[in-house]
């Protein structure tokens, strides 16, 4: 299996250090690569996003991005991914799905009330 097009376009935008083996670990960068590379391969375009923009998610009871220096996700789209992020849930499916679902009825509602 290979990427697509918009697939590859977001793994270009990982840091090359994504692909490295971890210390301490008997795996070659080249497997370690190949393995990563395997794995990325199964996710849709707006879950790699995710994986780009955000390196994690903070908290227990309410839940905070930490967004990468490569993050392109607009204003709204942050705000819709703190209001979507769910405890126990796993927040690259959980980004992907708020980016994807774009603003909420209450984000809608909010920006109609400032105009």
């Amino acid at each position: 299996m290979a990427f697509t097009t918009a697939q590859n376009v977001q793994v270009n935008r990982l840091p090359a250090a994504y692909f490295k083996s971890p210390g301490g670990s008997d795996m070659t960068d080249a497997a370690y690569k190949s393995m990563a590379e395997g794995k990325l391969e199964k996710l849709t375009v707006n879950q790699l996003r995710a994986r780009v923009n955000v390196t994690g998610v903070l908290g227990s009871s309410s839940r905070i991005a930490n967004y990468s220096a490569e993050n392109d996700y607009s204003a709204a789209e942050m705000e819709a991914i703190t209001r979507a992020l769910q405890v126990g849930g796993k927040w690259g499916e959980q980004v992907a799905d708020a980016v994807a679902a774009g603003p909420d009825l209450t984000q809608r509602v909010e920006t109609l009330e400032r105009a």
